[in-house]
């Protein structure tokens, strides 16, 4: 139970970019029903908010009704793919060395100037950071 308390699907992350904090908070999805509330039954996506999933091989955009940034990166946290303003309705290529894809803001890789072979992780927030965030940004939910 104590993974469940650590890493669930409420759990906030900084997106960070060669051990740099970037502006950008991530969830994690981890069941089918995240993925329908943080993607698909959303109508637009915030430009500080992403997701990301563990262990995913691609990413299908059908359903979902705005276009993303899509980043894969393999098990030593390098980025290994890139998919700019990647858009509704369609399958990213097969990557078998994927670790995590983040589903991140159009124009977040232009914004970051996120390139192939950079360092790509995710941070906690602390429980400060945290509670300071969920005042301040309800549309996360």
């Amino acid at each position: 139970m104590w993974f469940l308390e650590r890493h669930n699907e409420e759990t906030l992350y900084w997106l960070t970019h060669n051990n740099k904090k970037t502006k950008i908070v991530l969830k994690r999805n981890i069941k089918f029903t995240n993925h329908l509330d943080n993607l698909i039954y959303r109508k637009y996506f915030d430009s500080n908010q992403g997701y990301f999933k563990y262990k995913a091989k691609g990413f299908n955009s059908l359903f979902i009704s705005f276009n993303v940034d899509l980043i894969f990166v393999n098990w030593d946290n390098i980025i290994i793919n890139l998919y700019e303003n990647f858009s509704t309705n369609k399958f990213s290529n097969f990557h078998s060395d994927a670790k995590f894809y983040y589903v991140l803001p159009v124009d977040t890789i232009k914004k970051n100037k996120l390139n192939i072979g950079d360092a790509l992780n995710h941070q906690r927030l602390s429980k400060k950071e945290s509670k300071k965030h969920n005042k301040i940004d309800q549309s996360f939910y």
